[in-house]
């Protein structure tokens, strides 16, 4: 299994006018008195990794189909490296606008006239947020009537429309 290295993304490197070759090393750069592009580092997990920058020709970059912004992970092969593009990715999900969370929101108060809790709201609608924006919320008072009150029974705090 490919350990998954963060080697940044995709992206044209400024200032350099000649590609060195996709071999060329940190010791090579260094050998022959160049000094290499910005090397910084990272942090996961509290372990702190060390970014190399891979100069790959323009025109290999074509021919793989590799675009600015893709991630790349990296494994060892014997004395290899070998660099691809990271598969396993799932895309991000578009982003909710406020209107369509509105009237998500809405429609499901509309039919749960005693209320419901934040948790069952977002369980029911399948939203992916822990918690719900603050400034939505304060606009969803103005613009559908949105009441919260908390339940001194149950100990939650209850969405309802007015």
């Amino acid at each position: 299994m490919a350990e998954r290295i963060d080697f940044g993304s995709i992206c044209p490197l400024e200032g350099w006018n000649e590609a060195p070759p996709v071999a060329a090393s940190y010791m090579s750069y260094a050998h022959n008195g160049v000094k290499p592009p910005n090397i910084g580092t990272t942090q996961r997990a509290k372990t702190e990794y060390v970014k190399w920058v891979i100069t790959v020709p323009p025109q290999q970059v074509e021919e793989l189909g590799w675009n600015q912004g893709q991630e790349l992970e990296s494994a060892v092969n014997g004395e290899s490296l070998v660099v691809k593009r990271a598969s396993d990715i799932e895309p991000k999900a578009d982003k909710m606008t406020y209107e369509d969370f509105r009237e998500k929101i809405a429609r499901l108060l509309k039919s749960e006239k005693k209320g419901l809790s934040w948790t069952e709201i977002r369980e029911k609608l399948n939203f992916p947020q822990k918690v719900p924006n603050n400034l939505w919320v304060r606009t969803m008072e103005r613009d559908i009537g949105l009441i919260r009150q908390f339940d001194n029974q149950t100990g939650r705090v209850v969405w309802r429309l007015k």
